[in-house]
C-alpha cells in the first residue's frame, strides 16, 4: 500500500509540473497573440490616418 501511495504521489508531482509548464506556455502564446494583434491594429489605423492626412494635405496645397 505504501509503495502504491508513493508511486501515485510521484505521478501527481510530475503531472502538476507538466500542467504548470503548459500553463506558462499557453500564457506566453496568448500574450504573443494579444500584442501581435494590437500592433497590427495600430499599424492599420496608422496607415488609414496617413492616407487621410495625405488626402487633406493634397487638397490644401
Amino acid at each position: 500500500m505504501e509503495s502504491i501511495a508513493e508511486m501515485r504521489s510521484a505521478s501527481a508531482k510530475t503531472k502538476h509540473s507538466l500542467i504548470v509548464w503548459i500553463a506558462f506556455g499557453l500564457t506566453g502564446v496568448y500574450l504573443a497573440i494579444a500584442f501581435g494583434s494590437a500592433i497590427y491594429a495600430l499599424t492599420v489605423m496608422n496607415m488609414s490616418m496617413d492616407s487621410m492626412m495625405g488626402g487633406l494635405l493634397q487638397g490644401a496645397i
